[in-house]
């Protein structure tokens, strides 16, 4: 009976200490899990007021989120919340921490292309158009670059592209204005009204106050240091994609095409008659077309697809060599100067067009805000590892988590 009793003794003392070991166990891993949420708690508001020392400056002119990202700040930022939040906390021993940001950079053209969809999508129109913030003149705004230095920090530096003229022409086929290629353009279309709104061009200065560039749409299009340089790119360009048009529509215009065959055989009679058809056809062409690119510039209409009504420029002229400031035919219909820079602004590479749209905000933030000002300094998140007890624990935050 004794050593029955003493048995059940030791089996119940080793039950109790059993018990008391899980429930200490179990009291230290609630411990654990507590400390843990504690610190991930702070830690994302932490990580919040990082974000929210933004730029206000660039999110009010051009609705872009970008916090200065400067690592060794943000640390001594981190290491003093944890110190003040962790003092007089003895079961918390916290040993420093670490940040990234670089995979967050608005340098990365997804996410930059990301916020200005956003953008596009989801801001109430009066707002994109007329931005919150509107430059006024504070530096050297010329028009021209002139410093190597700024050339050389430019987002865009090391990229080259540009406008595929037959690209363009091709994708026409079948279209009968740019409206009916805009509309189906995906992604794109957000990039073009993004930058319709928040850009200048020739034809508009959009009430964007002073900017760098006058010719700014211009810029994204040819990338060139001034704006006369970026002005007579697009100008040729137009002309370039007129003129391939234009000749399409004297091949297949009966009335044209007589005209052509007459004149070439009056000019040159016999076999040689069929080049100087050609001659012909391409110097009617080109001329056709710089009166349109005229037209375009003085504000007037041009249709993407010509017809005998729209046709200005007479053949006479072209054998005669006579000039004009420009004709027109009164007709006024068609696309704009600003739907051709649209359609052009649609067939460039879009990392190309992406790193000009930063070009300029670069450019313009430099010198209407901060001269030191480079996109390549801004993010829009950061990862943190705060060192607690033995333990790493990782925060990220950024504007789309």
């Amino acid at each position: 009976m004794n050593n029955k009793k003493g048995s059940i003794t030791i089996f119940l003392c080793m039950f109790f200490v059993s018990l008391v070991f899980m429930i200490m166990t179990f009291a230290g891993h609630a411990k654990d899990k507590a400390i843990e949420s504690s610190i991930k708690s702070l830690g994302y508001v932490w990580a919040q007021s990082i974000l929210g020392e933004y730029n206000k400056e660039l999110l009010d002119r051009y609705s872009i989120y970008g916090f200065y990202g400067d690592g060794r700040e943000i640390k001594n930022k981190l290491n003093y919340y944890a110190n003040y939040s962790f003092k007089d906390k003895n079961y918390i021993k916290y040993s420093g921490c670490d940040v990234r940001f670089r995979d967050y950079s608005l340098m990365n053209t997804d996410i930059f292309k990301k916020q200005i969809i956003d953008v596009a999508k989801t801001k109430m129109v009066d707002k994109i158009l007329k931005p919150e913030k509107v430059f006024s003149k504070n530096g050297n705004c010329v028009g021209i670059i002139n410093n190597q230095k700024i050339l050389n920090g430019l987002p865009s530096k090391d990229f080259q592209g540009g406008v595929d003229i037959k690209k363009i022409a091709d994708n026409i086929k079948g279209r009968s204005s740019i409206g009916d290629i805009l509309k189906k353009s995906g992604d794109a279309l957000f990039i073009n009204t993004y930058i319709n709104n928040l850009f200048k061009d020739a034809s508009n200065d959009k009430n964007l106050g002073d900017t760098f560039f006058n010719n700014e749409e211009e810029y994204i299009i040819c990338g060139k240091k001034s704006d006369e340089e970026n002005m007579s790119g697009v100008k040729w360009r137009i002309v370039g994609i007129r003129e391939i048009l234009n000749s399409g529509f004297l091949l297949k215009d009966p009335q044209k095409s007589a005209e052509l065959k007459a004149a070439a055989l009056l000019i040159t009679p016999g076999p040689e008659a069929l080049i100087t058809e050609k001659i012909l056809l391409a110097a009617w062409a080109f001329a056709e077309s710089i009166n349109d690119y005229k037209l375009l510039a003085n504000g007037k209409r041009v249709p993407l697809i010509k017809s005998s009504m729209s046709w200005a420029i007479d053949l006479d002229s072209i054998i005669n060599n006579k000039s004009e400031e420009y004709v027109d035919t009164g007709l006024n219909e068609g696309d704009t100067y600003s739907d051709y820079l649209n359609m052009m602004l649609l067939f460039i590479d879009e990392d190309i067009k992406l790193l000009r749209i930063m070009d300029l905000i670069q450019i313009n933030m430099r010198c209407m805000v901060d001269k030191n000002f480079q996109l390549s300094d801004y993010y829009t998140g950061v990862d943190i590892s705060l060192n607690v007890n033995g333990e790493s624990y990782e925060i990220s935050k950024s504007l789309y988590k």
